[in-house]
């Protein structure tokens, strides 16, 4: 049983309508990610503890700058959640359902320290400058792909590597949109109506050994595959 949170309870409309930005860090479901609700109000958001009944998350409401700061490293995840911009944080507890039990306007000493990230955690997970400005519509269509090269010598990717990386992401991207229609593919053709969806067109390139910026056509890529958006 998770333990009780000392606070204010409130309605789930202090949120405000919000909706998924991106899920930052996801390891056997999502563990961090950015709300933004219909006002602009951005929350990050940590996975913070569950039982068998309930899911608990802790929102901080963030500035676009602050939140740069702390995905970036520059500020420690608990230095964000123990001195909020606004004073409180709000600790959200979901049913098995997903959908709202409990709200509690708090601060970070009324939660245990485990359920905490750790006060030396930093995040690197800096959004490129330009990426983090466009329309959330948008961004949620881009992946970024980085090459690290094997060869101490040269720091080269090879053109073999990079094309069967390419290709190899390609096929993934089509499994995964055909999966999302509810269609098989363990056997047979991907319908050319999806592979138009997710398929994808090459909008950028940068050193990594190199780099990749790639935009899916159609689909979200939140709808696919949420660990890397």
């Amino acid at each position: 049983m998770l333990t009780e949170i000392k606070g204010t309870p409130v309605q789930s409309s202090i949120l405000g309508v919000s909706e998924l930005d991106r899920t930052l860090v996801y390891y056997d479901g999502p563990k961090l990610i950015l709300r933004r609700n219909r006002s602009g109000q951005l929350y990050l958001a940590w996975w913070s503890d569950a039982d068998e009944d309930t899911e608990r998350w802790i929102y901080l409401p963030i500035s676009a700058s602050r939140l740069q700061r702390v995905l970036s490293g520059s500020m420690n995840s608990r230095e964000a959640i123990d001195e909020p911009e606004d004073g409180l944080i709000i600790v959200v507890d979901l049913d098995v359902r997903g959908d709202f039990s409990q709200v509690v306007l708090t601060d970070s000493s009324q939660v245990p320290s485990d359920a905490l990230p750790t006060p030396d955690a930093r995040l690197n997970l800096q959004i490129p400058e330009d990426i983090a400005q466009m329309p959330t519509k948008d961004r949620g269509h881009i992946i970024e792909v980085k090459l690290q090269s094997q060869s101490s010598e040269t720091g080269r990717v090879g053109a073999r590597e990079m094309g069967m990386l390419l290709t190899n992401l390609q096929r993934l991207f089509d499994a995964l949109g055909q999966a999302s229609e509810g269609e098989s593919t363990e056997r047979g053709q991907i319908p050319d109506a999806v592979r138009e969806k997710t398929k994808f067109e090459l909008i950028g390139s940068f050193t990594g050994s190199f780099g990749m910026r790639l935009k899916i056509k159609t689909i979200c890529l939140a709808i696919l595959w949420p660990k890397i958006v």
